[in-house]
């Protein structure tokens, strides 16, 4: 269970991200044009495609998707631009999240704000509360990080504790995702986030090894 701390747009504070999947191929640029063939269909499955074609990452709860549909995009963009086409017509907002991560929000307009460059990660807070959350994760055999794929979103308050955990994509278990939730309200750091009022976006992908393997190492 790796961490990523990502930067805020201009226009609000969106979320960070620990452990990114492994993609085939490098993210491309969020300015370069490329081609893209994604025809209308399921916004769902237009996503999957961008994300196809330009290795970006994208976290949303389905809830903020639901049955919406996405108009084709068709020729030369940049991901950004043909990222905004696809989710306009939903009223999605995107908010950066890294250059090549993103999150889908419903009702905000978007602008050029979202597209700020992110702001400077602090590895020292991110590998304290990486390790909080893994000795607390390791705890429980049921949510052990290893063969289970799981996004929430979280806030860390002035005292380093984690509070307001929402899941964006849950495990399918609803017990599982009772736990994961109980144990984030655990997590203490003992020290508050150079950014408080920024929240973070946890994701635990699954892995080849066994569950569990994480935590052979504490």
């Amino acid at each position: 269970m790796t961490m990523a701390l990502a930067s805020p747009s201009a226009q609000a504070a969106p979320p960070a991200r620990i452990d990114v999947p492994a993609r085939p191929a490098p993210p491309a640029p969020r300015h370069v044009r490329i081609h893209f063939d994604i025809p209308a269909q399921p916004l769902q499955a237009a996503l999957d495609a961008h994300g196809a074609v330009t290795g970006w990452s994208a976290f949303y709860g389905a809830d903020s998707i639901g049955h919406a549909q996405s108009v084709a995009v068709q020729g030369w963009y940049t991901p950004d631009a043909a990222l905004r086409l696809l989710v306009d017509a939903a009223h999605l907002s995107v908010q950066y999240t890294a250059a090549d991560a993103f999150v889908l929000e419903p009702g905000a307009a978007n602008d050029a704000t979202a597209a700020a460059a992110p702001l400077p990660r602090d590895p020292v807070y991110e590998g304290l509360l990486q390790s909080r959350m893994r000795e607390v994760f390791c705890r429980d055999a049921r949510i052990a990080p290893g063969n289970y794929r799981v996004a929430v979103s979280f806030h860390v308050d002035g005292e380093g504790r984690i509070e307001r955990p929402v899941l964006l994509d849950p495990t399918g278990d609803p017990a599982r995702d009772d736990a994961i939730l109980q144990a984030l309200r655990e997590v203490r750091t003992g020290l508050a986030p150079g950014r408080p009022a920024q929240p973070f976006v946890m994701l635990i992908v699954p892995k080849a090894s066994a569950a569990g393997r994480d935590c052979e190492r504490l």
